[in-house]
């Protein structure tokens, strides 16, 4: 993996979206995570709402750069849910991976991944992965405490943020 620069905010609308804004307007191909502490307006596939309070878990959004010519520059979204099952395994988390986009841990969602492709305004190809994993959060709004977990609620423990995003980050240069 190419030279990583990470852009940190308190809040952004959606950390895919900025991603993917600075992708399209890239003048060079390096690699990019985009980093929130919150979201107000996170995404997961087919345009549903990624419930992303502040300050609970990790949300952020890798802009990478794939050879011309890859067959499908989506395999980063398999890639990428890897990493996470890799990681959570060793937060003693058991997990399961429901593919493209989803990580369960005890048949609960604690980890949504988005991905999407595009081109710069020189043509370059671009793919943005989007990871929101869910960590501290204990109280899911109606309708999602049934659906969703986290690591907290797994392990009875937390997990610190930056050392996850840290992994995270060195398992997906890994594969």
């Amino acid at each position: 993996m190419p030279a990583l620069k990470i852009l940190r905010f308190d809040t952004l609308p959606s950390t895919q979206d900025y991603a993917v804004e600075l992708s399209k307007n890239a003048e060079e191909r390096g690699w990019t995570a985009v980093v929130a502490g919150a979201q107000t307006k996170g995404r997961g596939t087919a345009r549903n709402d990624w419930y992303s309070p502040a300050g609970q878990n990790l949300y952020f959004s890798l802009t990478a750069w794939p050879p011309e010519g890859m067959a499908d520059p989506a395999v980063l979204n398999h890639v990428a849910a890897l990493a996470v099952a890799e990681v959570l395994s060793d937060c003693g988390v058991a997990c399961k991976i429901k593919w493209p986009n989803d990580v369960l841990a005890g048949g609960k969602k604690i980890c949504g991944i988005l991905s999407t492709s595009g081109r710069n305004k020189r043509g370059d190809s671009f793919v943005v992965c989007g990871v929101g994993l869910n960590i501290d959060t204990q109280d899911f709004p109606p309708g999602l405490s049934e659906l969703a977990t986290s690591i907290k609620l797994v392990t009875g423990q937390s997990a610190d943020k930056e050392e996850l995003l840290g992994k995270l980050l060195a398992a997906l240069k890994r594969r």
